[in-house]
């Protein structure tokens, strides 16, 4: 058995105030540009 092909899962979360729907979809997609970024939510308080 090798470790090729083997990564680490890791999950981060942060908490920023968010208020406006554009706001969290502009970082969200900015965000989900980063190479090392799988899968991405910001979600926003109304």
């Amino acid at each position: 058995m090798t470790d090729e092909g083997a990564y680490i899962i890791m999950e981060k979360t942060y908490k920023i105030e968010v208020d406006c729907a554009n706001c969290a979809a502009t970082i969200e997609r900015h965000v989900a540009k980063l190479k090392c970024v799988k899968e991405v939510t910001v979600s926003y308080m109304a």
